[in-house]
C-alpha cells in the first residue's frame, strides 16, 4: 500500500523472497499505490511468473474498505518513520510484518518483526512456524492495540 519505490519500500526483495516458496501458490498479492518502480515491479512480477498471483491497483485514494478484505500486510522497509499503513492495519485488525526498523519496531510486536533484509524470517514471519504470525491470525482480536499481547494484556 502506497509508494513502489525499491530502494526503501523493497517491494522487489518481497517478491524475490516469496517466488521461491511453495507458499508462492496460495498467495494472492495486491499492489495498492504507483510510484518511481512500478513499470520495473510490473516487469519483475512477468520475468518471475507470478502474473496470476499479482495483482496491481494503482492508487486508491481510500482504502479502508480494501483492509477489510486483506490476511496480512508486509512491510520489508529499508526504513520507515513511523508508518501511517500499520497504524491503518492495526485499526482494521490486519496483522503486519515488518522489517524491524524505525516505527515499526516501536510499534509491533516482536513475533511480527524481522531483521531487515532477512529473507528467510521475513517468510517465517508470515508462514512457516509457531514463532510466526500463523498461530496469531486465528485469534486477532479486531484493533490489534501497540503495547498489548495477543490477549489485551500489557507487554
Amino acid at each position: 500500500i502506497g509508494r513502489v519505490e525499491y530502494y526503501q519500500k523493497r517491494h522487489d526483495f518481497f517478491l524475490r523472497q516469496i517466488s521461491c516458496h511453495p507458499l508462492i501458490e496460495n498467495l494472492d498479492i495486491h499492489i495498492l499505490g504507483d510510484g518511481p518502480d512500478l513499470q520495473k515491479f510490473q516487469s519483475l512480477v512477468g520475468e518471475l511468473g507470478l502474473t496470476e498471483q499479482v495483482t496491481f491497483h494503482g492508487w486508491i485514494n481510500d482504502i479502508s474498505g480494501w483492509y477489510r478484505q486483506l490476511d496480512l500486510i508486509v512491510m520489508p522497509s529499508r526504513f520507515e518513520g513511523f508508518p501511517l499503513v500499520v497504524l491503518e492495519a492495526m485499526y482494521h485488525g490486519v496483522p503486519v510484518v515488518a522489517s524491524d526498523v524505525d516505527g515499526m519496531k516501536e510499534i509491533l510486536p516482536s513475533q511480527w518483526r524481522f531483521s531487515e533484509g532477512d529473507g528467510q524470517m521475513m517468510i517465517v514471519g508470515f508462514a512457516d512456524g509457531p514463532q510466526g504470525i500463523r498461530g496469531f491470525l486465528i485469534d486477532l482480536p479486531h484493533g490489534y492495540v501497540a503495547g498489548q499481547d495477543i490477549g489485551g494484556n500489557p507487554m
